[in-house]
């Protein structure tokens, strides 16, 4: 198996050394913690089996009301930012870019239905 298919966290071993995958790139030795750069075409034996591989990638299914409630916590900061931004500024101009904002807002929720 190469290493680029192996998921993050997943345990193997490589030129008789164990490791565990901790990014694109890199591993964790198991028994001296530090870090190595490992090629992506690097043929690896996975320690768990099958289930550390990858899924094929493919179209992943989201809740919409998952997007709704991200979009709100994201218009919220964003409300909270142009308040803060407001302190000391030209309130027209604050109104009017809550007017977009808004309005970018309700585009895109309509755009999940």
């Amino acid at each position: 198996m190469k290493f680029h298919q192996l998921s993050d966290g997943a345990r193997f071993e490589f030129e008789g050394e164990f490791y565990t995958k901790s990014g694109t790139m890199k591993a964790c030795h198991e028994k001296s913690g530090h870090l190595r750069v490992i090629r992506r075409s690097a043929t690896v034996s996975p320690l768990e089996g099958i289930q550390s591989v990858k899924p094929p990638r493919g179209k992943t299914d989201v809740k919409i009301e998952t997007v709704r409630a991200a979009l709100e916590t994201f218009y919220s900061v964003c409300d909270e930012c142009l308040s803060d931004a407001a302190t000391g500024g030209d309130a027209e101009s604050l109104s009017a870019t809550r007017v977009k904002l808004d309005a970018a807002r309700k585009k895109f929720l309509s755009s999940l239905s």
